[in-house]
């Protein structure tokens, strides 16, 4: 889902590191030097676009690295070796010549992010990491690669040089991972090309088993459960509670079936106020983070033909950073439409009192879920924008 749903630096990352791993296998069983060579070349070139994609893409070096010290000394002698690392190093120059340009704010931003200082151990964080990613790479496969690994314990069923390889460039990643979760928020999916690399070793050991029928059980259940959850989250199924409390502007804080929900209404209920004020129809949005900014970009804005301003810092806004740039800038005085909801409830006097001097709620209304109120939306109109150095 992550890697093939979702528009992530994960999908080429994902492509490449696995383009990457199949041509350094290749390399490894290759007898003839001048082939072997050039699947070396290519190997090293996937592995620059890997690294260019996300930079998890190091750790394919660190891992190949690792197995050419313990079970191929001898190409440490190739030059060939050599010449191979020049191509992801071009990769790299690439990226921080980018940054050069830039101010280094995506080196800044990412060291923000992975920094081992923090006041203590983070429990959340860390519990997060650990069944976020047996949750990602689905609780069955996590659950068989496990077992693949003890059976290989007890007899070893491929070469133990591939073995040593797929561990190699997996384990890394992981452990620095749960590593960084003690100490910093992390996300489940930053780690999860690495178990998508020990894949091959749970179904070299289904090929070897004479029977795998609880396996198809265990699919048929996840699919049963799929459904069945589908419904739950678009039907308000086993809701805690039917009381609803009007007057709330947290409802719905603690229901992560809601993630994806409403922006439907939200639109229906924007287009109903320009309908009935069209000096409010050309307006642009202003959102002061990248969530839920991107969700109001596509399920809002682009639909009515508006432009969205999301103000801030780059750790605040992310990609927007560049996407503000692309369009043209606020003009001193100009307004605004801001929208929040209960469940992220962030009021424009808390984020935006910086940047516009006045903001007015045109509307509070409820956001509906199988006939049930579960959240309430907010639209505000943000008044006199006062032109300031932002996105710092």
């Amino acid at each position: 889902i992550i890697s093939g749903l979702f528009i992530m630096p994960d999908a080429p990352l994902t492509l490449f590191w696995l383009l990457s791993l199949l041509l350094f296998i290749k390399f490894t069983s290759e007898a003839r030097s001048v082939k072997s060579n050039i699947f070396l070349l290519l190997s090293f070139a996937a592995l620059g676009l890997a690294v260019y994609s996300k930079y998890q893409g190091v750790y394919l070096l660190l891992g190949y690295f690792m197995y050419f010290a313990f079970y191929q000394r001898n190409q440490f002698k190739n030059p060939y070796l050599y010449l191979s690392l020049v191509i992801p190093l071009i990769f790299i120059t690439i990226i921080i010549y980018w940054n050069y340009l830039n101010k280094f704010t995506g080196i800044s931003y990412h060291s923000n992010r992975v920094s081992f200082f923090s006041n203590g151990f983070n429990v959340d964080s860390f519990l997060r990491e650990i069944f976020g990613q047996i949750a990602y790479i689905n609780p069955l496969n996590y659950v068989l690669i496990i077992i693949s690994l003890i059976a290989y314990k007890k007899k070893i069923y491929f070469k133990r040089s591939y073995m040593g390889l797929l561990l190699f460039v997996s384990i890394p990643l992981i452990l620095t991972t749960i590593l960084l979760s003690i100490f910093r928020d992390t996300l489940p999916h930053w780690s999860s090309i690495a178990y998508v690399t020990l894949l091959p070793i749970a179904a070299i050991y289904l090929s070897n088993k004479k029977r795998i029928t609880y396996v198809y059980y265990v699919l048929f259940f996840i699919l049963l459960i799929s459904i069945v959850g589908i419904k739950v989250v678009n039907n308000n199924w086993f809701a805690m509670s039917k009381r609803i409390d009007l007057s709330s502007n947290r409802l719905g804080k603690n229901d992560p079936t809601l993630d994806m929900f409403g922006w439907d209404q939200i639109h229906s209920k924007l287009e109903e106020i320009e309908g009935s004020n069209k000096n409010l129809s050309n307006l642009p949005l202003a959102s002061y983070m990248w969530y839920p900014a991107a969700h109001l970009d596509y399920y809002v804005a682009k639909p009515m033909h508006k432009d969205i301003y999301v103000i801030g810092n780059i750790n605040a806004i992310h990609k927007y950073y560049w996407i503000n740039k692309e369009k043209a800038p606020l003009e001193n005085g100009q307004d605004a439409i801001y929208i929040t909801h209960s469940r992220n409830y962030h009021p424009p006097e808390e984020t935006m009192n910086n940047y516009f001097k006045e903001s007015t709620l045109l509307s509070k209304f409820p956001i509906i879920r199988g006939g049930e109120i579960v959240e309430f939306g907010y639209i505000y109109l943000l008044k006199d924008y006062s032109i300031v150095e932002v996105n710092k």
